[in-house]
């Protein structure tokens, strides 16, 4: 999203306001206000100067964030590093809340940066994040401002939410039906995948290409790799 685009109209009527009503001082008052006047302009384009580098930084570590998040994630299958990949719906650790897990690894990364995450959502494999709003003010003799900066951001997504989450449904569905009916997990998606012994195993390609450091530099398709146990828990002697 383009913050400059929406910043710099609203900054410059506020530079044209001042402007007028300084200039209007500098004919009807002594010479003194010229410094004044000066002192003035050059504080408010510091100010937006300042605005306009802090947003772009802000966009790069965000950019940056999601890159990193995104391929962790994905090699995790969405839950914690522990779990070694493995969905289990009734464990707090290794439960795939994929839109959370997503959110706690982001707020992490972006901690690195000194930034602070106050909305996400997720929508249409598009992220839609707000940070806290940045605050510019200054006072000088006989001019003063303070004003907000809306820190907000809209990223496309390399994964394929829309689809991790509708098989997370998709399974979630079927352990429930399963306590109650004899069914299998292998079942109730459509997704190929794996079996090896009681385990199924899921690979999801993504067809957007990230950046990656590992194991070389360089663009690369993620994919969200998973297993999950085919026993339904109760029936494992949960």
């Amino acid at each position: 999203m383009n913050k400059k685009a929406v910043f710099m109209p609203v900054f410059a009527l506020i530079i044209l306001a001042v402007s007028a009503y300084l200039i209007y001082i500098s004919v009807n008052q002594e010479s003194t206000h010229e410094i004044i006047i000066g002192q003035n302009q050059i504080a408010l384009t510091n100010a937006y100067k300042q605005a306009e580098n802090d947003l772009f930084y802000n966009e790069q570590a965000i950019k940056y964030s999601l890159q990193q998040v995104s391929e962790e994630f994905a090699n995790n299958g969405g839950v914690k590093a522990t779990c070694n990949g493995r969905w289990i719906f009734e464990d707090t650790d290794c439960n795939p809340d994929l839109e959370k897990n997503f959110e706690s690894l982001l707020r992490e990364k972006l901690q690195n940066y000194n930034l602070e995450l106050q909305e996400f959502k997720i929508e249409n494999d598009k992220l839609n994040i707000k940070l806290k709003d940045k605050v510019y003010s200054s006072k000088i003799k006989n001019f003063e401002y303070n004003y907000n900066v809306k820190q907000e951001f809209k990223q496309e997504l390399s994964l394929n939410f829309t689809k991790l989450i509708k098989i997370r449904e998709e399974l979630l569905k079927c352990v429930i039906d399963g306590l109650k009916n004899d069914v299998k997990i292998s079942s109730c998606t459509k997704e190929n995948f794996n079996k090896i012994q009681d385990n199924i195993y899921f690979t999801i390609e993504n067809n957007k290409n990230v950046y990656s450091l590992t194991p070389a530099p360089g663009f690369k398709k993620l994919e969200f790799k998973f297993n999950i146990n085919e026993q339904i828990p109760n029936k494992r002697g949960f």
